[in-house]
């Protein structure tokens, strides 16, 4: 079944993205080994790092407040809102180190090996500020930047942060920049909508080759593959929110007569942001 959307599924980002992610690069490379052979190789390459999940202090009251010089009166007292009974202890979640593990794709010579183009799609954890996945790809992204070699950045993803920019980028929920190694700092930017089809985008090669890499195609074929129309449950809010006029946009694709029974078919119509 093929995605309702013209362009990116919105809902991926919330339950489906590691999977789609990983698929994402899977078929992106049969596209262009069947297109670049037999001068280049399109490796799978991996990323694995530590997240360590910081939720930050819980800031609450004090049961008592002491002023220098004073006993603890009535006045010195700061009453809790609520009382816990000690009646024992309570379950609770610690935040662990979660190892992450990230794909992207590296464009190499088959004769001597030479990188000659790194394609990254961004995840979550690389949007989110101040995290061990944030500094782990802004690390390997400048190393890239500092190379011979051309860098495809994708952003799919319409939460998180944008990538370091010099240049201010249009209002848009989605973004392709392609470096070309010769003309850096220059790049090229593709931005676009969520209501927009995903461009081609234009990849360099060695010296004056290039190809066209059409990633719609490939969202395209990732989604017939993987059934996601299947296991997303459209019936919870949309996050990140999304404005008044392209959350009824989206209605009027999640409504078709054609969509297929899935989780929370029921709700299909409440397709609201969150409060």
């Amino acid at each position: 079944m093929p995605s309702p959307f013209p362009g990116m599924d919105p809902y991926l980002e919330m339950s489906a993205w590691p999977d789609f992610h990983t698929a994402f690069n899977t078929v992106m490379r049969r596209q262009l080994t069947s297109r670049l052979l037999p001068r280049y190789f399109v490796r799978l390459e991996q990323r694995v790092y530590v997240e360590r999940l910081d939720t930050g202090w819980i800031s609450r009251q004090p049961d008592l407040v002491l002023t220098r010089g004073t006993s603890p009166t009535a006045s010195a007292v700061s009453t809790p809102s609520a009382v816990l009974e000690r009646s024992g202890p309570i379950e609770g979640i610690v935040a662990l180190p979660e190892e992450q593990e990230e794909v992207y794709l590296s464009i190499e010579t088959t004769d001597t090996h030479e990188v000659v183009a790194v394609i990254e799609t961004l995840s979550p954890g690389n949007k989110r500020p101040g995290s061990d996945g944030q500094r782990e790809y802004l690390s390997k992204r400048e190393l890239v930047l500092r190379s011979q070699a051309h860098f495809v950045e994708l952003d799919l993803l319409r939460g998180g942060l944008r990538m370091p920019m010099r240049t201010v980028l249009p209002p848009c929920d989605y973004v392709a920049m392609v470096s070309h190694a010769d003309r850096r700092p220059s790049v090229q930017i593709y931005a676009w909508s969520l209501r927009q089809p995903l461009p081609e985008i234009r990849l360099p090669l060695l010296g004056d080759e290039a190809i066209l890499l059409d990633l719609q195609e490939v969202v395209g074929i990732v989604y017939e593959d993987a059934g996601y129309e299947y296991i997303i449950d459209r019936s919870v809010p949309l996050l990140p929110p999304v404005s008044d006029e392209d959350a009824a946009w989206i209605q009027t694709f999640i409504r078709g007569p054609e969509r297929p029974a899935g989780p929370g078919d029921q709700d299909a119509g409440s397709v609201t942001n969150p409060p």
